[in-house]
């Protein structure tokens, strides 16, 4: 028995605007597939379906999100990345309780390292990779004191 006959319930009510109306939705507001489910009043299994029985709504969904990540989310990281200045205003209150501006100050965001180290990973990773090299070659044939005394001998262990 297939997918489809194993559903219960009425049947979903798909609209050929959804594609549309969905790559928008993501483009502009960022929205998951929860977010999608909530804009068009369903769950989100059924976008799931969707996606699955819709080629077209599918490739939206996909389309919208990624113009979103790469014109809003890369560039705020890349930002965080390097650092960026920013103009604040300071507001006070006056005698009679007003708020009123005091001074306008420059200030300047240091870039941030764990930004830079993600950006850095999955920019280049044959340079940045994630992963740490071990050499492995280890005999387990050894006693607990007899692999101590080993790591003792090792010259990478000895402090310079």
């Amino acid at each position: 028995m297939d997918k489809i006959t194993k559903r219960r319930g009425p049947p979903t009510k798909y609209n050929d605007d959804y594609p549309r109306m969905a790559k928008i939705a993501c483009e502009e507001g960022g929205l998951t597939d929860i977010g999608i489910a909530k804009l068009f009043n369903v769950c989100k299994a059924t976008i799931t379906i969707w996606k699955r029985e819709y080629p077209e709504f599918k490739e939206a969904v996909r389309a919208g999100k990624e113009f979103f990540d790469t014109q809003y989310v890369e560039k705020a990281l890349l930002k965080r990345a390097i650092g960026y200045s920013y103009s604040e205003v300071v507001q006070e209150a006056d005698d009679d309780g007003n708020l009123v501006i005091t001074r306008k100050l420059r200030k300047h965001l240091a870039g941030d390292v764990k930004a830079q180290v993600f950006w850095l990973r999955n920019r280049s990773r044959k340079r940045w990779p994630d992963t740490q090299k071990f050499d492995s070659n280890v005999n387990v044939g050894l006693t607990h004191e007899e692999l101590l005394d080993q790591l003792e001998e090792s010259p990478s262990n000895n402090p310079v």
